[in-house]
């Protein structure tokens, strides 16, 4: 299924977002570090440093979106009193999370919530989540989170260990996908037809359904 679902990824998402990803976020994550250490003193700088990675590596992805003619949103949570990044692009959904060192589980919000249930295919009204984005409501297509994955406690905290592309399974505690962004560049072919996503899909949504069932 990996194989698979790399295809219908390089198949729907041009190669530059994933190319410019990389550095954008580390440069995002790089930036919280050096303004949670100028301008806060301890304890609250190991807060601070964890909200600014948030709203910076946020703001990068929606950059990285616009340059590649993603659409890209910040709607509201559920209940209200912040804001995620949203993107969408040929049927595939795309927000974006962090984990642990050590710990692949992502913190379960309700938007990746709903990002996780486009890959069910079996609960399309969970989409409401996405407010009134008519080009997020969809019952195909696939639910991505790009995965930042901290450093260990013993590293440079201004630095990520890695950036990860992940398919969630629709419950949120496992991964279809979790692979490096350089594994996802490293499939793109020289050219890629959009009949290509009509063969993949049919395939990839048997896999999923029947990985969903194990």
């Amino acid at each position: 299924m990996k194989d698979t679902l790399i295809s219908y990824l390089t198949s729907s998402i041009p190669k530059e977002f994933f190319a410019r990803l990389p550095e954008s976020l580390e440069a995002a994550y790089f930036q919280a570090s050096a303004d949670s250490d100028q301008k806060c003193g301890d304890p609250e700088r190991v807060r601070v440093r964890g909200q600014l990675r948030h709203y910076y590596q946020n703001k990068a992805l929606r950059d990285v979106a616009e340059l590649n003619s993603i659409a890209s949103f910040s709607p509201h949570t559920d209940p209200k009193g912040e804001r995620y990044t949203l993107l969408s692009t040929n049927n595939v959904v795309i927000g974006r999370t962090a984990v642990p060192f050590a710990n692949k589980v992502p913190p379960a919000a309700k938007h990746r919530k709903a990002i996780a249930a486009v890959n069910a295919r079996l609960e399309p009204t969970n989409l409401n989540l996405f407010s009134d984005q008519s080009n997020c409501r969809t019952a195909e297509g696939l639910g991505v989170l790009i995965v930042t994955v901290h450093p260990s406690k013993a590293m440079d905290q201004s630095v990520p260990s890695h950036f990860v592309v992940g398919i969630p399974y629709s419950n949120l505690k496992g991964w279809h996908l979790f692979e490096p962004v350089a594994v996802i560049l490293a499939a793109y072919e020289p050219s890629v037809s959009a009949k290509s996503i009509d063969i993949a899909y049919p395939t990839l949504k048997k896999q999923l359904q029947e990985a969903e069932d194990r």
